[in-house]
């Protein structure tokens, strides 16, 4: 079994760092032994899995007051990691996008462990997937090394950035810290670069080969939601993501 799985690896660390989540997928279903493998091996190692070996996820200097450090919810949720070239499943998470450190809960220990990051090459919290940035792509040098949540992926990839500051200071005569709002930024991967997207012009200029078709797909999409007395509330993800998914259309 061992050397199953170290064969395994081997092959991971080989794949670009957006497949390989994928390649675990295609490689387990495809081949019902090595799953099986690979579940004894993780079942076996149990608490003393390499996932539970980082550094304490630390607590701020002072008692919070408002806010939470994670992405979307203080609450732990389940997800999975690659992690060091191995998938784990049902891992109980968190992603601290103040310290961006990926975060699981140790299963008999009541603490945080803080991975490493140099070793996660995917993670999904709930239904939100993360990838670290492809550096070896023009335009990387410009993004913070950080993780992303990959909101789409056809013909272009886009990548949101969420990060919160925090503050530390003094109320009603004692030192707390309180985080702020939930801060979010965008990038587009198109023709192997990374660019900036900072409104839907900015998306639409990228887009420039179908930009004609894309703002027509708009002005309709607006005029069906005006004609419809119907106000089609949407986040800014929401509409780059709708874009996206027609230039995909559109440009097959």
């Amino acid at each position: 079994m061992r050397r199953i799985f170290w064969v395994f690896v081997n092959i991971l660390a080989f794949s670009p760092i957006f497949s390989k989540a994928q390649l675990i997928a295609d490689t387990t279903s495809n081949s019902p032994g090595l799953a099986k493998a690979l579940s004894y091996y993780i079942a076996a190692v149990g608490i003393n899995a390499a996932i539970y070996s980082g550094s304490e996820n630390v607590e701020p200097r002072y008692p919070i007051h408002d806010g939470y450090a994670f992405f979307e919810t203080n609450e732990p949720v389940p997800g999975e990691i690659l992690y060091d070239g191995i998938l784990y499943k049902g891992v109980i998470m968190w992603y601290d996008i103040v310290r961006n450190e990926v975060v699981v809960q140790h299963p008999t220990m009541n603490s945080r462990i803080a991975l490493n990051n140099k070793k996660v090459s995917y993670f999904r919290i709930g239904e939100h997937p993360f990838v670290p940035v492809n550096r070896e792509l023009p335009g990387s040098a410009d993004m913070p090394d950080k993780f992303y949540k990959v909101l789409h992926d056809g013909k272009t990839t886009l990548l949101g950035l969420y990060t919160k500051n925090m503050f530390e200071g003094i109320q009603e005569s004692h030192y707390v810290t309180n985080y702020g709002k939930q801060q979010s930024g965008y990038f587009l991967q198109k023709n192997g670069r990374y660019q900036p997207v900072k409104s839907m012009g900015t998306l639409l200029n990228i887009l420039g080969d179908k930009k004609q078709e894309l703002q027509q797909h708009q002005r309709e999409f607006e005029q069906d939601a005006k004609s419809n007395k119907i106000r089609k509330k949407e986040t800014p993800e929401q509409s780059m993501v709708r874009v996206l998914t027609y230039y995909d259309k559109i440009s097959l």
